[in-house]
């Protein structure tokens, strides 16, 4: 089954979409497993991700090179960690949902500092 994330600006949609898009998959008989940012593979699962959940991110400054340099290298080993621990399996037996992935830090860079 295939992995699908939904990429925009805040309040471009993605949730209303992100919802009937579920609400429809499952109306046929698919799982659906759905995610927000990134799938969580390191660090505390039940965290809010500052990125994703942040009132006012772009009122944020933003971060240097060297740190930015380290964040996107954490970020790159969390979402590949993620896969294949968690995602690439539950690919295979449903639909997996993303509300913002790592696509999402070229549609809004700003947001991700």
């Amino acid at each position: 089954m295939p992995f699908i994330a939904f990429l925009g600006c805040d309040g471009s949609g993605k949730s209303a979409v992100l919802d009937r898009v579920t609400e429809r998959a499952r109306d046929v008989g698919l799982e659906v497993v759905r995610g927000h940012w990134r799938p969580r593979a390191i660090g505390n699962r039940n965290a809010e991700d500052a990125a994703g959940h942040a009132d006012t991110p772009h009122e944020q400054e933003p971060r240097g090179t060297l740190s930015s340099v380290i964040k996107l290298g954490w970020l790159w080993v969390n979402w590949w960690m993620g896969w294949w621990k968690h995602l690439g399996r539950q690919s295979k037996h449903g639909l997996v949902l993303f509300d913002r992935y790592h696509a999402d830090i070229l549609v809004d860079p700003r947001r991700y500092r």
